[in-house]
């Protein structure tokens, strides 16, 4: 199985963020904004790529 990226939608962006790259050990995009939309994110990626599923 592949899973080539997931979203979530939350309160605290920067909050969660923070609890991804701390606990994860992930690394975050620069911050992205979109004016039009009012949409703000980051993609997450792992240092190493993906783990792999067992």
């Amino acid at each position: 199985m592949k899973i080539e990226h997931t979203a979530f939608w939350v309160a605290d962006l920067e909050k969660v963020k923070d609890f991804y790259c701390t606990y994860f050990d992930m690394i975050a995009s620069d911050r992205y904004h979109n004016p039009i939309k009012n949409f703000t994110s980051y993609f997450l990626s792992f240092k190493e790529g993906v783990p792999a599923l067992k």
